[in-house]
C-alpha cells in the first residue's frame, strides 16, 4: 500500500466509524474515497468537484421554491437534464464502471445503488427528506412528508407510487425476501446501504477475477462488521489463494472461534487443515494470535 492509498484508507476507516450518525450526505464522499482505493486512475478531487457542482447548480435552481416544486426540479434535473438512468437492479452482477462514481457520472448510466445514493444526496441538499428503503431492488425511496410519506420509484424517473403499485411491490418483496410489510418500507440505515454497495462491488470484482480488489472490499466489510462470519471465511480463502498464509490462518482461527470446525463449509475445513499442517511444519505463527 503506497503512502497516498494509506492516507485514504485511514480516512476511510474513520469515516466508516461515523456511519452510525446517519447523515444522509455522508455516503457519497465515503463511496468516492473507497472508489479511489479500488481504481488508481480515479481522480478523487475531480469526482468531488463534479458532485459539488451539480449540488450547487441544483440548489440555485430550487432556491425559494416550495417542497413540491423542489421535488419536481430534482427529478427534472436528475432524469431529464442529466439523463441519469439505472442499468439494472441491485441483485444483478454489473461491470465495475456501472458501480464506480466517476464513470457513472460521466456515462450517466449505472447500477441502482450508486444512483440511489446520488439521488438521496441531492435530495437532502434541497431539504427533501428522501431516503432509500429496505427493498432488494434499491430503487424505491421514501419521501418523509408531514402527515403522510410518499414513495419514489427511481426506475420510473422519480414517479410517486400510488397505493396499489406500492402494495404490489411490497407483496413481491415479501415473497422473495421473507420480510414483513412494515420492514419493506423502513428507511435503510447508512451502514446497510454501504454494505450493499460493497457487496455489489465484490460481486463485480469476483466475476472479473480481481483478487486485490476483492481483498480491499472484504477488509472494508470487516471494518463495518468485524463479526461477519461469511466475510471472514471469504477473506481467509482469498488470502490462502493469494499466498498470504499467515493472514489466512489468522482469519480462519477467528472464524473457528465462533463455529465448530466440523460445521464449517468444506472449503474452510480443507484450507484450515492445510494451513495448520504448514504452520506446524514451519512454526510460523503463535497459536493464540488473532486478527482484528
Amino acid at each position: 500500500m503506497n503512502i497516498e492509498t494509506n492516507i485514504v484508507w485511514k480516512k476511510l476507516s474513520v469515516d466508516l466509524e461515523l456511519l452510525n450518525t446517519e447523515d444522509p450526505n455522508s455516503l457519497i464522499p465515503l463511496a468516492a474515497s473507497l472508489n479511489s482505493m479500488l481504481d488508481s486512475n480515479m481522480d478523487l478531487e475531480r469526482t468531488d468537484r463534479a458532485i459539488n457542482f451539480m449540488t450547487y447548480e441544483l440548489i440555485a435552481r430550487a432556491e425559494e421554491y416550495s417542497e413540491w416544486d423542489r421535488f419536481q426540479i430534482l427529478n427534472d434535473y436528475f432524469f431529464d437534464h442529466k439523463q441519469f438512468q439505472i442499468s439494472g437492479p441491485n441483485n444483478s452482477v454489473m461491470p465495475e464502471h456501472h458501480l464506480l462514481l466517476e464513470p457513472v457520472l460521466k456515462n450517466k448510466t449505472g447500477h441502482a445503488l450508486p444512483l440511489a445514493m446520488l439521488y438521496q444526496h441531492f435530495a437532502n441538499h434541497l431539504d427533501l427528506p428522501i431516503y432509500l428503503v429496505n427493498m432488494s431492488s434499491m430503487m424505491i425511496m421514501k419521501w418523509v412528508r408531514s402527515g403522510k410519506s410518499s414513495f419514489v420509484h427511481l426506475l420510473e424517473h422519480g414517479k410517486l407510487l400510488d397505493s396499489e403499485s406500492l402494495t404490489q411491490l411490497i407483496q413481491a418483496e415479501k415473497s422473495l425476501e421473507n420480510k414483513d410489510s412494515d420492514s419493506c418500507v423502513d428507511i435503510l440505515p447508512n451502514r446497510s446501504i454501504f454494505e450493499n454497495y460493497i457487496t455489489a462491488l465484490l460481486r463485480s470484482s469476483k466475476e472479473n477475477g480481481r483478487s486485490g480488489t476483492q481483498l480491499t472490499l472484504l477488509n472494508v466489510l470487516l471494518v463495518l462488521n468485524p463479526h461477519c462470519l461469511e466475510s471472514l471465511a471469504h477473506r481467509g480463502l482469498l488470502q490462502q489463494r493469494l499466498g498470504h498464509t499467515r493472514e489466512a490462518l489468522l482469519d480462519f482461527k477467528k472464524y473457528l472461534s465462533f463455529v465448530e470446525l466440523e460445521s464449517a463449509p468444506l472449503p474452510v475445513q480443507t484450507a484450515f487443515r492445510q494451513l495448520q499442517t504448514m504452520n506446524e511444519l514451519n512454526q510460523g505463527i503463535p497459536k493464540d494470535e488473532t486478527i482484528h
